[in-house]
């Protein structure tokens, strides 16, 4: 019997309510369960949840159940179990109270076969009335491999995902045992880190991540502070051992800094333990800062968590208790403007007892720039933009906005003034093309659109696009715009990031079709060519005639016009030989002009492609001859 495509492993604990809905949705997979196995391990529970996996395996050939002979103490234990039992070429991990989407594993497994991935991550969701727990920053687009040091994957460390078996066997990982919480973080860093190829599947829910309404789910019970750090100083040590000392090591650390050490300290972290345990979790914190907290790291981190971590770095253990209250508060004191640099006053700044440094408070690197692109609109003379912006901590100060129009090899920027439009953080600006670039037209080529917000001496500059609002149209607009010397077509578009950009002269984006082939027919004494053009839209004057092309060279040949079931027909005829016309390939272009506006375009075949005429050389002999 082949092996299956996916083993799918199911820890199983007190979870009887939902997993007959777990379970089912494995059998939905439209891969067909004939390429699945599954697994399901149960932890010794205590509320009828093993004897609810016989029934349904009773009905599920494919489903395998396990007993453990006593409680494991995590998840850890019978994700092992599974682990070492599987057949899969790829595993994937599913928590008993989730559940998968019905084309889940289909698209992961066929995302995976095509880009040899190792780690695949699947879109995450909540179902409704849940609360909502799905990570959403590395899901921005799907990508068949993404670089762990330049993406946001590794803020992802739970095992919903898929992973390719052979990876994870050949380098022996495995999950912590006897660890009910973040048990997940170490095996999915090993992996990651491991891993030749990431991929992320961003088009499609694949994993229903739940919250039970009774809060028993092992994230809202009482913090093991004890293993917690213990996980916490694991996933550093992960981290020291497969990543040198730099920027790569540092964006991983940041991670488990914010989220595997600081989180730990919550109002519950003030309010419940007592002076001991909090003495004590504040050192176990302290040693595992001391292993990863550098420059780098704190550069990464915003100003309250860079206070958090330079206090227990430093051992004020009085001092962060005094100022967690205030730390862990929403709002934030208004910003400080010195110079060119803006800080965040929290507790203790420039306090001569303590003496924090000034970096600690920095928040101008981090300044949020919020923007939303609301409306284009094109005029015979060029664009304007309707957009909202702001500098939300420096809100209360005046603020200068403009539309910076900058060049794509970024050398060349021209600033567009904006006008406040309708009040608050609305603004427009016009972008003239024929005086956009300071008094004069801008030039051909390709443009990209950002806006300019400063206040008190202090601007960021952010790409205008990916944030816009939904009656904003994406597909790239063509208009005929007017400037010094004549027209140009200028057309707006989005790039793969969604960032709006400017074309100038159809360097990129052609407003032009190609002429469709109809005909061609060569002999030794003539060419015709005959081609469909479909009109303008609107009722501009178009002229067209066929051209052949080598290199510089160009032959226009005669070319009559007809209009023929709404388009243009160009039939074009030549006489042969022509001593111009050279052996080898010859392009078979259309030169097009529409209104004061013209373009060359190549004349294509029914598949799309440009069509070549080839001169034979005893067409040359003949000319020779003719010629003596």
């Amino acid at each position: 019997m082949p092996a299956p495509l996916v083993t799918v492993i199911i820890p199983v604990f007190d979870v009887r309510p939902w997993l007959a809905e777990c379970v089912a949705s494995v059998r939905r997979q439209t891969i067909g369960t004939d390429n699945i196995e599954v697994i399901a391990v149960d932890d010794r529970s205590r509320d009828g949840s093993w004897e609810e996996l016989e029934r349904l395996a009773a009905d599920f050939p494919e489903l395998r159940v396990h007993r453990l002979p006593e409680n494991s103490g995590g998840p850890g234990g019978p994700r092992n179990f599974g682990l070492d039992r599987a057949k899969g070429t790829y595993v994937f991990f599913l928590d008993a109270d989730d559940y998968l989407g019905d084309e889940a594993l289909e698209r992961m497994v066929a995302m995976a076969e095509r880009a040899s991935s190792d780690v695949l991550l699947g879109r995450m969701a909540t179902p409704p009335g849940h609360r909502d727990r799905a990570p959403k920053s590395m899901f921005g687009r799907s990508a068949d491999k993404v670089d762990l040091y330049k993406s946001n994957v590794f803020n992802s460390l739970g095992p919903w995902k898929l992973f390719r078996r052979e990876m994870i066997e050949r380098h022996g990982i495995r999950f912590p045992e006897g660890v009910a919480r973040r048990e997940d973080g170490p095996f999915t860093s090993r992996c990651y880190l491991n891993a030749e190829v990431i991929s992320i599947l961003a088009d499609y829910d694949c994993y229903y991540l739940r919250t039970r309404p009774d809060g028993s789910n092992a994230t809202s019970q009482r913090p093991d502070y004890p293993a917690l750090h213990a996980v916490a100083a694991d996933l550093v040590a992960i981290v020291a051992d497969h990543v040198p000392p730099g920027p790569k090591r540092d964006h991983l650390m940041a991670r488990h800094v914010r989220t595997a050490v600081l989180t730990l300290f919550s109002a519950y972290w003030a309010r419940e333990l007592t002076p001991a345990e909090k003495r004590e979790t504040f050192e176990l914190a302290r040693a595992v800062l001391k292993d990863c907290l550098t420059d780098g790291v704190l550069a990464k981190l915003d100003p309250r968590r860079r206070l958090m971590s330079h206090l227990i770095a430093e051992g004020e253990f009085e001092a962060f208790q005094e100022a967690l209250p205030d730390l862990l508060k929403t709002e934030s004191p208004a910003a400080v403007v010195d110079g060119e640099r803006v800080y965040r006053p929290l507790n203790f700044f420039r306090d001569e007892t303590l003496r924090v440094p000034d970096s600690v408070y920095d928040l101008t690197d981090r300044l949020a720039v919020e923007h939303r692109l609301t409306s284009l609109a094109w005029s015979e003379r060029g664009l304007t933009i309707g957009f909202e912006a702001v500098l939300p901590d420096l809100s209360d100060r005046p603020q200068t906005v403009s539309v910076i129009v900058r060049a794509r090899d970024g050398k060349t920027g021209h600033h567009v003034e904006a006008t406040p439009a309708g009040g608050g953080t609305s603004f427009e600006a016009f972008v003239d093309v024929s005086k956009a670039a300071g008094g004069k037209a801008l030039a051909d080529g390709l443009w990209d659109l950002s806006v300019s917000i400063s206040a008190e001496g202090v601007r960021r500059e952010r790409r205008l696009g990916a944030r816009r609002a939904e009656s904003v149209e994406t597909a790239a607009d063509s208009h005929e715009v007017r400037r010094p010397g004549g027209s140009v077509v200028a057309t707006t578009f989005f790039s793969k990031h969604g960032n709006l950009g400017l074309d100038l002269g159809e360097r990129v984006h052609s407003s032009y079709p190609s002429p469709r082939l109809v005909s061609l027919r060569s002999t030794t004494t003539s060419l015709r060519v005959v081609a469909d053009y479909p009109p303008p839209k609107d009722a501009r004057r178009t002229e067209a005639a066929i051209v052949l092309a080598r290199g510089s060279a160009r032959l226009t040949m005669p070319t009559a016009v007809t209009v023929e079931s709404g388009a243009f027909r160009l039939t074009a005829s030549l006489s042969l030989p022509i001593l111009r016309v050279r052996p080898g390939a010859w392009e078979v272009r259309a030169e097009v002009r529409i209104g004061d506006l013209r373009r060359e375009v190549a004349v294509v075949n029914q598949k799309g492609r440009p069509v070549q005429l080839r001169v034979l050389p005893r067409l040359t002999k003949l000319l020779a001859k003719l010629r003596r």
